[in-house]
């Protein structure tokens, strides 16, 4: 319900699918009706499994350390990460470039395991994190939510900024 961005009709929303992996979440973008979908990862192996799923619009190759190189800046309606922050993927300010990718008035929206947000050090400040940058003016936190079933049984956590 979160990419129900105002005034645009959802096959006309842009959204960036960051770590993308085989392209669940753009395939169930794609059953709810959204078609501008772009899948971003650092594996050529699982864009080429994304792309066999024919949801994705467009591919970008990256290790979105260098985001302004790989991405247009404030290019999309919506960034949306799942399972990208899992011990040793990507970094915790990964958040922050999602930000950079989405136009002002725009949702960042991260899913998670629960768990790593407990276990992983990097990420146990998440929820600082958003706070600090919501003083900066980054974003406006619009909800946190912990969801019971996540992924294989696993509890998760949920963000969903608008960017400012």
């Amino acid at each position: 319900h979160w990419l129900a961005v105002d005034g645009h009709h959802v096959e006309d929303v842009a959204v960036l699918d960051v770590a993308a992996g085989t392209g669940l979440v753009g395939e169930k973008l794609y059953e709810d009706g959204y078609r501008d979908i772009t899948a971003l990862d650092i594996s050529k192996e699982m864009l080429d499994k994304a792309d066999n799923k024919g949801v994705y619009k467009y591919f970008i190759l990256s290790d979105f350390v260098d985001v302004a190189k790989d991405v247009p800046a404030r290019s999309f309606d919506a960034v949306v990460m799942r399972g990208g922050f899992a011990a040793g993927h990507l970094p915790l300010v990964s958040l922050e470039k999602m930000a950079l990718c989405c136009k002002k008035g725009g949702l960042v929206i991260n899913c998670m395991v629960l768990e790593f947000a407990q276990i992983v050090e990097e990420y146990k400040c998440i929820d600082q994190y958003v706070e600090d940058l919501e003083q900066e003016g980054v974003w406006k936190l619009l909800e946190r939510k912990v969801t019971e079933q996540y992924c294989k049984n696993k509890k998760g956590l949920m963000h969903c900024l608008k960017v400012i």
